[in-house]
């Protein structure tokens, strides 16, 4: 989260955005960020509208969780 912080922290302030769930992929492994995003969606309740991810593999791993919960609106 280094360095994005400055960016997204005054929209949290500014009740713009809200972080429903933050998670590290160990290792920056596809599994590790699918498993994380699979238990956002459970936590949530699929309230989840965006994803913020730190490189392809882990975003593309959590949107395979989004797509495999029937939630096809999120990109």
């Amino acid at each position: 989260m280094k360095g994005i912080g400055e960016f997204l922290d005054p929209l949290i302030k500014a009740g713009k955005l809200e972080v429903v769930c933050q998670a590290d992929a160990l290792l920056w492994l596809p599994a590790n960020a699918q498993t994380a995003m699979d238990q956002c969606l459970t936590k949530t309740h699929n309230g989840v509208d965006a994803i913020f991810s730190m490189n392809d593999d882990t975003g593309g791993a959590a949107l395979a969780a989004v797509e495999a919960a029937g939630l096809k609106d999120i990109k």
